[in-house]
């Protein structure tokens, strides 16, 4: 008997529902933004268009090819960064984006699936290793640790914060499910909590060598993460006003009661908590874990080991800026400019969620 092949449907439903919300939600912004800022949800509408047709095209790459080549998909990344780094368009103060006339994209998003990819096939390849050592074990952790502080440092000078924390999560988690031995991460925690205690000690203790080692714009940063501590900050305190007046059912779009920056990106949230309430927030949080747990079960079911590296560093890719942006808006973490994934306005972002979305149901159909 011929068994009937099965096809992964969940997910891109969720991708369906996601397009909804984002396109209403980025709508509702509008109404706070200048009349300039007046066509972002149709911008935002052609983005998922070109997503789409990404994401269909590379259903019918099977990921063994995408994967062959993951050294050079690493390399392209980086070259991309340091091209945005001379060339690039300064948007927020930060040198972050490649303008192609009218359109502009984000390398630092694309750097996440080269970073991702060529990790994945270096642990993947170590489990062929004979005779493995601890000498081994170390020179792979070396090697990625460098192969993540080179797109760091590059992300670090546009700046973008939120950027390289992601990378070293992905990288740390990466190791972690790794053949390599527990003792490792252990031992690497432990020394980055040893590096960031002294990096606070040198801030403390030598703000004038400190600011000339990385420069003016670290204290805007580090004043953020105080902001947020101290419950501060005009970002954050009418982000928790445009939440806390929408009530249970919220107040409908294009009723937002305060301004905040980025409303259509890193605070989309709030507005989209604003226009829909609790039930609409529950909602999205409810769609989010089903779109993740998806992910967890594909990854559990498929076979090969290199695509479960791929799979869950692309679930990192997701995860982290999930809570980051929905933690940040109501003051649980401190705010670092990160998008919601298929909800924030932005055309970097949005394919390279298709992108991985693809390779994920890719291991799933084949």
């Amino acid at each position: 008997m011929i068994k009937k092949k099965k096809y992964e449907i969940i997910m891109p439903l969720c991708i369906l529902l996601f397009f909804v919300i984002s396109i209403c939600t980025i709508y509702s912004s509008e109404s706070i933004l200048p009349s300039y800022y007046n066509n972002l949800h149709i911008k935002q509408l052609i983005w998922y268009a070109v997503g789409f047709i990404v994401f269909i095209t590379l259903i019918f790459i099977k990921n063994d090819k995408i994967l062959r080549y993951s050294k050079l998909i690493y390399i392209a990344s980086i070259l991309l960064l340091i091209i945005v780094l001379i060339v690039g368009q300064k948007v927020n103060n930060t040198k972050g984006w490649i303008s192609l006339g009218s359109l502009s994209f984000q390398p630092s998003e694309f750097a996440k699936i080269g970073l991702i990819l060529y990790i994945s096939k270096l642990l993947n390849d170590f489990r062929f290793e004979q005779n493995i050592t601890n000498k081994k074990e170390l020179l792979l952790i070396f090697k990625i640790i460098i192969i993540t502080l080179i797109p760091s440092i590059l992300v670090f000078i546009e700046p973008d914060t939120g950027a390289v924390i992601s990378y070293f999560i992905i990288a740390f988690t990466l190791i972690l499910i790794s053949e390599i031995r527990i003792k490792w991460s252990i031992l690497l925690t432990i020394l980055c909590f040893i590096i960031l205690g002294l990096l606070s000690i040198f801030y403390i203790k030598y703000p004038n060598s400190f600011i000339k080692v990385f420069g003016s714009s670290i204290y805007y940063r580090i004043f953020r993460i105080i902001d947020w501590k101290n419950n501060s900050g005009m970002q954050l305190e009418n982000s928790m006003i445009a939440i806390g007046s929408s009530k249970l059912y919220g107040k409908g779009l294009n009723d937002m009661p305060i301004y905040f920056p980025e409303a259509y990106t890193d605070f989309i949230f709030s507005v989209y908590t604003n226009a829909f309430g609790l039930i609409g927030a529950i909602t999205l949080i409810i769609l989010i874990f089903l779109f993740d747990y998806r992910i967890l079960n594909i990854c559990n079911k498929t076979t090969k080991t290199i695509n479960k590296y791929v799979i869950v560093g692309f679930f990192i890719s997701f995860l982290y800026p999930q809570l980051q942006n929905i933690s940040m808006t109501i003051g649980l973490l401190p705010i670092t400019g990160i998008p919601l994934p298929f909800i924030s306005y932005g055309g970097s972002s949005l394919i390279v969620a298709f992108i991985m979305t693809s390779f994920i149901i890719n291991a799933y159909n084949q």
